[in-house]
């Protein structure tokens, strides 16, 4: 049951109802669960929804119970304190804990990434497989300053400053038409709080590379051909988790589940099939 405003609430959406963990005013963690199977967590990235993985939980269905939400400071979940890598990467143990299961594959896209390092990272027997797609990973110093740089534009002059940058997002090769690309990117930003956003820019900026090195949850790495930030990161990854599958979407950029929606889903789905390990039988 889904307690009044400022209750403690654990409850997830079972069999199509939607609850949410509210730990005081405005402090709520909006999560949507369903399906059976082996548990696998998605993380969407800056400026998104879990709506983003609408085909990739389509696909995942029949196999898995699904767990997406929409991560603190973003969409429908409530605001942060002080937003960090760190401090979401504490959601995914409350998510795991209230499943209950010890442990999950996961997938998380651009900031998801960095969630889920350092979710790995901290805690490695948590995480069975993952998938990083467009991963922030051992980022250079002029990509941490253009975050810096994107959180005082949206505190100065909002939102709507990022839509004129909206093509530049997406590949050559979308499957989805152009149009509604630019819908959908432009109804997940203008739904975002600004103050929010821009925080969660400063807490990329501040994040650091987690150490991966001894990492050997099989990892499959997804990259936009036409992302060229995210190309460098998925080498360092592969660089550094031996057990790392780098593959490379061809004319695909920033928005990849949204852009090709059929291959990406199918790819993921591939990966995490039942019975397989590091994407074999």
């Amino acid at each position: 049951m889904v307690g009044t405003k400022g209750e403690a609430v654990y409850g997830l959406r079972f069999q199509g109802e939607i609850r949410v963990r509210e730990r005081g005013q405005g402090d709520h963690l909006w999560v949507d669960v369903a399906g059976n199977g082996a548990p696998v967590v998605l993380i969407h990235g800056l400026g998104a929804t879990a709506t983003v993985f609408e085909p990739v939980s389509e696909r995942l269905l029949g196999s898995h119970k699904v767990i997406r939400f929409d991560l603190r400071g973003h969409g429908r979940s409530g605001r942060t304190d002080q937003p960090s890598v760190a401090s979401w990467a504490n959601d995914l143990d409350w998510l795991l804990d209230s499943i209950p299961a010890a442990s999950a594959d996961f997938v998380g896209i651009g900031l998801g990434t960095l969630i889920l390092e350092h979710f790995v990272a901290t805690r490695p027997d948590r995480v069975d497989r993952m998938v990083l797609v467009n991963p922030l990973h051992g980022m250079a110093e002029q990509h941490r300053a253009r975050y810096r740089e994107l959180a005082g534009s949206v505190r100065r002059d909002g939102l709507r400053v990022l839509l004129p940058q909206g093509d530049r997002e997406f590949g050559s090769m979308p499957e989805t038409p152009p149009t509604i690309l630019r819908a959908l990117r432009r109804e997940l930003l203008l739904a975002q709080d600004p103050e929010e956003y821009a925080a969660a820019c400063d807490a990329i900026a501040a994040s650091y590379t987690s150490d991966l090195a001894h990492t050997t949850a099989p990892t499959l790495v997804m990259v936009g051909a036409d992302a060229t930030e995210s190309k460098a990161s998925a080498q360092a990854v592969a660089a550094n988790v031996s057990s790392a599958e780098v593959v490379e979407l061809h004319g695909l950029a920033d928005w990849p589940t949204i852009e090709q929606p059929a291959q990406v889903a199918d790819r993921i789905a591939n990966f995490l099939a039942p019975g397989r390990i590091n994407g074999a039988a």
